[in-house]
């Protein structure tokens, strides 16, 4: 970093990690000791540099579960008055990140932390609010070795909390005593202008922190990201992922999408317990929430930040718009391969005729993969028939989502056939002027049309028309209505 001197021993990575905190812990200062930090900016240990390992990782786990604080909020771990351990009351000896303290500590000792330290490969993306420190280095420490497990490739991965210096950003350094553009003031600041951008020109894979993923849970009472939005509602509920309400963490999705980074989405342990039983029995839940993310709902920590990434929303094609659905797209095709790799964990006969099916389809049909949509459609429909019947309301159900994904690939033949077999089921099972069936009717009608077949359509048509008259007459002289 050129602030201490030269390193040249190799320590065992998990014994040095331990000790680089302990080193720190050691050398802490009373707040207001320093006036500027110990490095200028331009000496600092680049942003893109700060990525840390699962060894490191596992080491600040240690360190905070021996200090009983695995359950704290990642906002209070930062900087709670009278928390001694907080990352703020750990870096005021440097006034730059932790990762840089801990590799300037390992300098001056002589020590070489390219094990613990390095490069960012790994650019992980989650929201403070509502974080517990011990899910997120669960779920970060989970994944990384997955991924190291898969293809041998030690990941460095960039956590904001210790790779960006926390005591400027909370303003330690009282950098507004000192003129807007002056050297002094931007000595006393985070170099955001480069914390960001340089570790996302580092890394080549994103890891997205989506817990709670179903959970309500009340909104900070933080500034809309678009000014013309207004001050959030009091008490405003939100439902998901916290990191899909910050603008920050869009922002960071799109980046790292836009460069062809992977995604990797990760839970907490409540969550990941009990994933696969809600993919299987309520996946249109998860489905509703990842369709409901819009950009323009995001919230802000700070106003300061609002110019900046308003500034980079600007440079994308389709602005704030391009933002919603980039990630809404990102996050469906996770689920698609979560549900494709649930409905594979299962039994052959349980899975034609699982829920999950039916759904996983319709997401696909959504997406605009029809021919695979197409595949677990008619899986699901010959095991109806086959387990339940040709009349079972389950089974008249998957003929209907054959039948409209047959019409939508063009295939009006085949769809015909489907959609006169449903229509046919109905009527002997529901009745003429069961709302279903008439809409089945309506179906069959439009098909008809489309194809030319306009007197077949018309006598369709009429029937529909007649038994819709029909039911709102009884309903208008006092006779129970049928619900549509």
């Amino acid at each position: 970093m050129g602030c201490a001197l030269s390193a040249s021993i190799r320590s065992d990575p998990d014994s040095l990690a331990d000790a680089l905190l302990d080193a720190i812990v050691a050398a802490r200062v009373p707040k207001g000791t320093l006036k500027v930090p110990v490095c200028p900016h331009a000496r600092r240990l680049p942003s893109g540099r700060r990525g840390i390992t699962r060894k490191m990782l596992r080491a600040i786990r240690r360190f905070y579960h021996a200090r009983g604080a695995l359950g704290m909020l990642v906002g209070d771990l930062i900087k709670k008055e009278g928390f001694e351990w907080s990352v703020c009351a750990l870096t005021r000896s440097t006034g730059l990140s932790l990762i840089e303290s801990l590799a300037l500590t390992a300098e001056a000792r002589g020590e070489v932390v390219d094990a613990l330290v390095g490069l960012a490969t790994t650019f992980f993306s989650y929201s403070w609010e509502g974080t517990k420190l011990g899910d997120m280095l669960d779920a970060i420490e989970r994944r990384l070795a997955e991924l190291e497990a898969a293809d041998g490739v030690t990941r460095y991965v960039w956590i904001d909390i210790f790779a960006a210096s926390q005591t400027l950003l909370s303003g330690e350094f009282e950098s507004g005593r000192s003129p807007r553009g002056s050297e002094e003031r931007k000595a006393r600041k985070e170099d955001t202008d480069h914390v960001f951008a340089d570790a996302m020109a580092a890394i080549s894979e994103i890891i997205l922190y989506c817990s709670p993923l179903t959970a309500k849970w009340r909104a900070p009472n933080q500034p809309f990201l678009l000014p013309e939005r207004g001050e959030p509602p009091a008490r405003l509920m939100r439902r998901g992922p916290g990191a899909m309400t910050r603008a920050w963490c869009l922002l960071e999705l799109v980046k790292a999408l836009a460069k062809g980074a992977k995604l990797h989405v990760v839970l907490a342990p409540a969550d990941v317990d009990g994933f696969e039983e809600l993919l299987t029995d309520n996946f249109d839940e998860i489905a509703g929430i990842v369709n409901g993310i819009d950009a323009t709902e995001a919230q802000i920590t700070k106003i300061e930040d609002r110019d900046y990434i308003l500034a980079e929303v600007a440079k994308l094609e389709g602005g704030i718009g391009a933002v919603t659905a980039t990630v809404c797209a990102s996050l469906r095709e996770w689920l698609a391969a979560k549900g494709r790799a649930a409905l594979m964990r299962m039994p052959r006969k349980a899975r034609a005729t699982s829920a999950l099916q039916d759904r996983l389809a319709t997401l696909l049909q959504a997406q605009g993969k029809l021919d695979e949509a197409g595949v677990l459609f008619r899986d699901a429909l010959e095991a109806s028939r086959a387990t339940l019947g040709g009349r079972h309301p389950d089974t008249l159900i998957s003929m209907n989502n054959l039948g409209g994904l047959l019409l939508a690939q063009g295939k009006l033949d085949e769809a015909g056939v489907v959609l006169r077999e449903a229509l046919e089921a109905k009527r002997a099972t529901l009745g003429e002027r069961h709302p279903s069936t008439l809409a089945s009717i309506n179906n069959l009608a439009s098909l008809l049309q489309d194809q030319g077949n306009f007197d077949e359509a018309g006598v369709l048509y009429r029937e529909c028309l007649a038994a819709r008259r029909a039911t709102l007459r009884r309903s208008s002289s006092g006779h129970p209505r049928v619900n549509d």
